[in-house]
């Protein structure tokens, strides 16, 4: 039995693109998490700042009807799923390289 992963492939791609984007920043506290909804199984951030009610999560997956990477912005944790405000707003974008500079770009407005 062989286990897929081809949807997480997208994900993970991502990730080490935001990873080499953000090695300089000083950016606040940031925890990793997963992101599971339906067809999209991807990663979270959660990007903790000085004020406990600003911080964001912010989850990408490969886009469940497309292969767009789809990019959804929480003000709280959302716990596996986005409301209907992140869902409406949600981000996507053609390629890997563009989702990830618009992760690093919200990291980056968090910087200390």
């Amino acid at each position: 039995m062989k286990i897929k992963r081809d949807r997480i492939k997208v994900a993970e791609r991502v990730l080490r693109l935001v990873e080499k984007k953000i090695k300089d920043y000083d950016a606040p506290n940031i925890y990793l998490g997963t992101y599971q909804n339906g067809r999209e199984q991807g990663y979270s951030l959660h990007i903790l700042v000085a004020d406990p009610s600003k911080w964001e999560w912010v989850a990408w997956s490969e886009d469940r009807s497309s292969d767009s990477v789809v990019v959804y912005i929480e003000q709280f944790d959302s716990c596996q799923s986005v409301s209907d405000d992140a869902y409406a707003t949600r981000q996507l974008f053609d390629s890997e390289n563009d989702a990830a500079k618009y992760i690093a770009q919200l990291i980056k407005e968090h910087e200390d």
